[in-house]
């Protein structure tokens, strides 16, 4: 398992900073948080209007992140403008990529440099005006670090045995 790269956020936990709750403007397509790590780029999320709209992925597991897709809604690519991803481990940030683009095209693939362990992507568009969020996909590239799988080839200790437990084991068999 160690060291093969994949997308890790495919169904992973998402979620986002609000949700657009006008779907039927939008013909009842859902926009929740989970349809950025669908696998589908022609369905989105979308937040309301507001202050610095984030949308958040947890994963889970320690990764070693080598890179980032980042895909626009297709037909609105302003919506992404000035965008920001960042890479969280335990809640703290360990790398932060700001888009300098005015307007973000289709795909923006990010290179994360190597070493860079998280848990957490952040996307988010910082600021003081109202935006909305909408993302097409967001797929992130990695494998899970080493030391997640370390205790998968070491004998495990315990300092104690519960009797009750044990005995309520033996006696449900």
């Amino acid at each position: 398992i160690c060291g093969i790269q994949f997308n890790v956020a495919r169904s992973k936990s998402t979620f986002q900073s609000s949700s657009y709750n006008g779907a039927y403007e939008l013909g009842d397509i859902p926009v929740g948080s989970n349809l950025a790590v669908d696998g589908n780029w022609v369905e989105f999320t979308h937040t309301q209007e507001q202050v610095s709209p984030w949308w958040k992925l947890y994963l889970s597991h320690q990764y070693s992140i080598d890179k980032i897709a980042v895909y626009n809604r297709d037909g609105f690519y302003s919506r992404l403008s000035g965008f920001r991803v960042e890479i969280f481990i335990f809640g703290v940030s360990v790398f932060q990529y700001n888009d300098p683009n005015v307007s973000a095209l289709g795909l923006t693939i990010i290179d994360v440099p190597s070493g860079t362990v998280g848990n957490e992507v952040v996307v988010s568009i910082p600021g003081n005006t109202a935006k909305i969020l909408s993302l097409g996909e967001v797929e992130v590239y990695g494998a899970i670090h080493k030391e997640n799988v370390t205790a998968l080839s070491k004998a495990a200790t315990q300092s104690s045995v519960s009797r009750s437990l044990s005995y309520q084991v033996s006696q449900s068999r």
